[in-house]
């Protein structure tokens, strides 16, 4: 699978701003029986070729764009996630718990710290 996002550029071309790929549930299979894997030069032939495809869409976009007009401004509720008395009662020892957890090199490694320190700063908490 794979999900490309572009954007026009100043020169009026489309520029690649996002690439999202992930193997499907049979290329596993697909490999195994015999299948080449995708290759570089085959995804920078695909992502080239995608260029074309996201031109139309974005000039689709402006079209329709041109044709709505301006949306009405929304309000929107402000939300917040915690209070400021809870964010101080967690960031001393959150920020004390992570500190050396950020210097970790290895992602495992620090994902283990980081659940640790997070596990210990709940526990703090209560």
């Amino acid at each position: 699978d794979l999900v490309v996002a572009g954007k026009r550029n100043d020169a009026g071309e489309v520029d690649i701003a996002m690439v999202e790929a992930g193997a499907t549930e049979d290329a596993l299979r697909l490999i195994e029986d015999g299948q080449a894997p995708t290759d570089e030069a085959a995804v920078a032939r695909g992502l080239e070729q995608a260029k074309e495809y996201i031109g139309i869409i974005i000039d689709a976009q402006l079209e329709l764009a041109e044709k709505v007009g301006d949306p009405a401004p929304v309000e929107w509720p402000m939300v917040e996630d915690y209070s400021d008395e809870l964010y101080g009662r967690i960031d001393g020892p959150a920020r004390a718990a992570l500190a050396d957890v950020v210097k970790i090199a290895g992602k495992h490694e620090r994902q283990d710290a980081e659940s640790a320190a997070r596990d210990a700063v709940f526990s703090d908490l209560g």
